[in-house]
């Protein structure tokens, strides 16, 4: 019975990594040496009073260029560095490995059979777009995890038989 559910909080760990990646907009200024902006933009201190500004240029350094920007079919540790910087998990570890929730409002709550669990998510959260993050964009986010074909996901929720919505802010796996 507790291996049953070390392994399914296991499973879940991994399979709940990416839930609500959007795009992501970086002021020109960010990436800009102090002093300096990029050609036929403000300069730092009016564009920070007027907000971020959309395009301009950011360069990155990184050890490896990532496989894809897709985080259902992305597989490289240099994918998971953008990620990190772009997307938002259920579920995250702290410094001292512990799992604590991010877009999850609490810990997940495990049926007594250990065979259902059940999420309860943040409310107020937006994508990038604005767009609401809800129970069910998060249920279609999993699904297409757990099911699309070439999923590199697929793998770490095999445990899942589905997802769904159990309330506005709320799935069960």
């Amino acid at each position: 019975m507790i291996h049953r559910r070390r392994l399914l909080a296991g499973s879940l760990l991994f399979g709940l990594v990416v839930a609500a990646c959007g795009n992501t907009t970086i002021s020109p200024q960010a990436s800009s040496p102090a002093g300096s902006s990029p050609e036929g933009s403000a300069p730092a201190a009016a564009s920070q009073a007027a907000g971020p500004i959309r395009g301009g240029t950011v360069t990155l350094s990184m050890f490896e260029e990532p496989d894809t920007l897709d985080p259902t079919f992305a597989g490289t540790a240099g994918a998971r560095v953008v990620f990190i910087n772009m997307c938002e998990r259920l579920y995250d570890l702290d410094v001292d490995g512990n799992v604590v929730p991010q877009l999850a409002a609490e810990l997940p709550k495990v049926s007594s059979d250990g065979l259902t669990v059940t999420i309860d998510l943040r409310s107020g959260v937006l994508f990038n777009d604005g767009t609401p993050m809800d129970a069910a964009s998060v249920v279609t986010s999993l699904e297409r995890h757990r099911t699309d074909e070439g999923s590199r996901r697929k793998s770490e929720l095999g445990n899942v038989a589905k997802v769904e919505a159990s309330g506005a802010n709320s799935i069960t796996l």
